[in-house]
């Protein structure tokens, strides 16, 4: 975080800003030191034989030691580049809400969904129509710089002055969105075995622009968001046209979420509805959220970090969240892929997973590496390029998201006879 935005508070305190329009905590991430635990005692070793990870996670590297795999790799590369070129070309000048670039989003990925349904037997693509709490987003703004700013220094101070316009300026542009409507875009690919047991898959459409210097927000400058967040949308379709064509046991539930960078309040009322269904049939394994993927200085021979963000282990739901990112972090190294996935235990408020974790649902956040090499340069501005992006790093991540939804989606115990023969 060494190019970031920071804040000092005094004499050996340091909060590093990763400034998100309308994300909780006022744009404040308070970095701290995690331990990274290597296996969680949730996934205890087998007793004899190899676990479903390794099983899957072999076959891939199997696959990686063929000149033909090589090759696919590269072309697999290029495809993931071409998808995003063609997603960014399609909905110019941005994609901020209720702008044109925004509906030209939203056409474009419920096209593309319904397009990998037609793959799968039993699919169904919808829209999750929301009009988004605007006034949870004000008193949670408010209550941000209560805690974060005027409690600790003097309304005359520099600092208190320029939070207290960020937080004003903030909560007057969200208040331009009440009663407005947002649109989540959902393609479900219902299990062969277990379909009330549900996975979701997410990663948010919107982009929005900003002064580094001034804070101000502008919604109608160019912001192609190559990194922020098109890298997610195409691993949600990487992913979901890949399961469309291999069918798991249980559910899949791709969701594009509208609103993320208002306060995440897509992601808020889709969250909120699905607590609100309280379906006490069906059980919600989570949510894996990609969030800016697609940003590394390394080149992927070394291994560059990535990470995977939990609540802190002190939260309820903190075992569930870390069973999803462990089982993400095995495959990655059972596969061996040129990727080296991190755990890390911070609560991290910076993108959709948020929203999960305030209805009490597991969820992970799998991104770039927030605390030494973030994309800081580009974020939330008109050069957040596809040019910019490191394909081979993106493309890494992808495999092992795939490699973890395959692992999380696959009951356990094999069909038997009956089950073979329908």
């Amino acid at each position: 975080m060494r190019n970031k935005l920071s804040i000092s508070f005094g004499k050996g305190s340091r909060f590093l800003v990763k400034l998100t329009l309308f994300g909780p905590f006022i744009v404040y991430f308070l970095m701290f030191s995690c331990q990274i635990v290597a296996r969680s005692p949730e996934i205890p070793p087998p007793e004899s034989g190899p676990s479903p990870t390794a099983m899957i996670a072999s076959d891939a590297r199997n696959e990686g030691t063929t000149a033909t795999a090589t090759k696919t790799s590269v072309e697999e590369v290029k495809s993931t580049q071409q998808m995003l070129e063609n997603f960014i070309a399609a909905t110019p000048p941005n994609r901020s809400v209720e702008s044109d670039g925004h509906t030209k989003a939203f056409n474009y990925l419920k096209a593309r969904f319904e397009e990998i349904s037609k793959n799968h037997s039993n699919s169904q693509v919808s829209v999750h129509d929301f009009v988004p709490d605007v006034d949870f987003a004000i008193k949670s703004y408010e209550k941000d710089f209560q805690e974060l700013i005027a409690s600790k220094h003097k309304p005359e101070e520099a600092v208190y002055k320029k939070w207290r316009a960020f937080t004003d300026r903030a909560i007057e542009f969200v208040g331009k969105f009440r009663g407005k409507v947002g649109k989540n875009i959902v393609l479900t690919l219902y299990g062969k075995r277990s379909p009330l047991e549900i996975l979701y898959v997410g990663a948010h459409y919107d982009t929005i622009k900003h002064d580094h210097d001034t804070l101000q927000f502008d919604l109608s400058g160019t912001a192609p968001g190559a990194d922020d967040n098109a890298s997610g949308v195409i691993a949600l379709l990487k992913a979901a046209e890949h399961f469309s064509k291999n069918p798991v046991d249980k559910t899949i539930r791709f969701i594009s979420f509208d609103f993320e960078e208002i306060f995440f309040l897509g992601s808020y009322a889709f969250a909120k509805d699905l607590s609100a269904k309280n379906d006490k049939n069906e059980y919600q394994t989570g949510l894996l959220n990609f969030e800016m993927i697609g940003w590394s200085k390394s080149n992927v021979d070394t291994k560059p970090i990535m990470k995977l963000y939990t609540r802190t282990v002190d939260k309820t739901g903190f075992e569930k969240d870390f069973f999803l990112a462990n089982t993400f972090k095995e495959y990655a190294e059972t596969a061996n892929l040129k990727i080296q996935p991190r755990i890390q235990k911070n609560g991290f408020n910076r993108s959709d997973n948020w929203s999960f974790w305030q209805k009490n649902y597991a969820a992970i956040c799998i991104t770039q590496d927030w605390e030494e090499d973030f994309n800081s340069a580009n974020y939330h501005t008109d050069h957040d390029l596809p040019a910019n992006l490191n394909y081979p790093y993106m493309n890494e991540i992808i495999k092992a998201a795939i490699g973890t939804i395959q692992i999380l989606s696959t009951l356990d115990e094999p069909p038997d006879s009956s089950e073979e023969t329908n």
